[in-house]
């Protein structure tokens, strides 16, 4: 895998896409008998900016039926 490595550019990402496309088709893809992973379905996400003087930016997104909804936190 080349996850986290540098990329040349998106051209590169879409090249090497449509290799693993041709060379696997649209069923699935085997991978190695010692992988494992996590399926994370999130209720809340918060995003944190840091701001001068600890007024930072706060914003809460938290699930809602099949949207989501948005609101401002205090620092």
């Amino acid at each position: 895998s080349e996850q986290s490595q540098p990329l040349p550019d998106r051209l590169a990402l879409e090249k090497r896409i449509a290799e693993m496309g041709l060379k696997f088709g649209i069923g699935k893809v085997s991978r190695p008998p010692h992988w494992s992973g996590f399926r994370v379905v999130p209720e809340a996400i918060e995003f944190w900016r840091d701001r001068p003087f600890r007024l930072h930016e706060r914003l809460v997104f938290v699930k809602v039926g099949e949207g989501w909804t948005t609101q401002r936190l205090y620092p």
